[in-house]
């Protein structure tokens, strides 16, 4: 039997083969599945203790071959694996976890959109029974047979789907096009403040300073810019590593035009200011902006793991657009030249209408 060990950053070690896309979680799974089957008193997972594990997990669907399934996998994965037994061992769970789907990234989120995305794309060749990468109504049919654990759609519910998800009404749907439900679909539906704070916004005499900081933060973090959809999608890398980084790719490509003049527009604003503790507040603002942070910022930059050498002095613009720079070369593609002029043109007018009013 080969040599199995912990090891500190809590991967595993098998006669010294380290595979170095294993980290932490992987190490923590097994170890978990490990002291599992000694609580149990078991040297392997048989079916008896497979059945056990389902309990635990509350699982109340039919679990008619699932263990043969999960045999199946091992023997797939695992050269160690005696299918005669019909017990999984430690070392068989290993090897599972090597394996693709299984493998378990040291970044969790992409292994959550990865898994649902092979999920989906899986269920999808299934029913795509004429291998055209489409689906129409009848392979539909089939799909959501898959997802309703074998109960047949009725025809309202089939044609409802059918109606959601052909978004270029062809009477047929392709893996994009789910895609792109799944993106509106996960919508945060945390609501905005009321409109009675919008004017404490714009008369913040109204309240207290600790009121109105309080008011000020609230709303930040509920704003619809800060909970869209896309940025709580890209976050979690809904879509697996390849497409989440494509869509982060054009996202930046797109912010980097719509801010790309931030630096102006707040020279501007202190040209038409007279009150000295908001031009004292922006000015603060915008040396940070140019790189120039207090001991306080630099040190919780450092607790965070940002080396202090690699933000201080450089102005913001520049350390976005070597992020955007390496996305770029990390993909080999770049969207810089197909972002719309017209993205920035409410900007610019509300600028432009600010510059005119003169001093405030």
């Amino acid at each position: 039997c080969p040599l199995l060990a912990l090891q500190d950053n809590g991967s595993l070690d098998l006669d010294g083969d380290i595979n170095p896309n294993e980290g932490t979680e992987t190490g923590e799974a097994i170890k978990d599945f490990a002291l599992q089957l000694k609580f149990w008193g078991k040297e392997s997972l048989d079916e008896e203790a497979f059945h056990w594990l389902l309990d635990d997990m509350g699982y109340s669907r039919p679990r008619d071959g699932l263990f043969d399934n999960l045999l199946a996998d091992i023997l797939d994965a695992s050269p160690s694996f005696n299918a005669s037994s019909r017990s999984v061992s430690v070392l068989d769970i290993r090897y599972l976890y090597r394996s693709e789907p299984y493998r378990i990234p040291r970044q969790m989120a992409f292994n959550n959109g990865e898994a649902l995305m092979s999920y989906v794309e899986n269920l999808i060749k299934k029913a795509d029974t004429n291998g055209d990468n489409l689906l129409d109504t009848e392979e539909l049919r089939l799909l959501l047979c898959s997802l309703f654990d074998g109960r047949e759609p009725t025809e309202r519910e089939l044609s409802q789907t059918m109606e959601v998800l052909d978004l270029e009404q062809d009477e047929k749907i392709e893996f994009d096009e789910f895609k792109s439900f799944m993106l509106r679909a996960n919508v945060n539906a945390i609501p905005e403040l009321s409109g009675d704070f919008n004017e404490a916004i714009v008369s913040p005499s109204h309240t207290s300073e600790e009121e109105f900081v309080t008011e000020l933060e609230n709303y930040t973090r509920s704003h619809r810019a800060v909970t869209h959809h896309l940025l709580t999608n890209l976050e979690c890398a809904s879509f697996g590593k390849k497409d989440t980084a494509d869509m982060l790719l054009r996202f930046l490509s797109a912010y980097s035009r719509f801010n790309s003049k931030f630096i102006d527009n707040v020279h501007a604003l202190l040209g038409v200011l007279d009150n000295e503790r908001h031009i004292e507040v922006l000015t603060e603002n915008l040396e940070e902006e140019m790189g120039e942070y207090d001991l306080e910022t630099l040190h919780a930059l450092e607790s965070m793991g940002i080396p202090r050498e690699s933000v201080d002095g450089i102005p913001h613009p520049e350390l976005f657009r070597e992020l955007v720079q390496f996305v770029e070369t990390t993909l080999q593609r770049s969207y810089g030249k197909f972002i719309p002029s017209y993205i920035c043109e409410e900007l610019n007018q509300a600028t432009d209408h600010a510059r005119n009013l003169g001093p405030v």
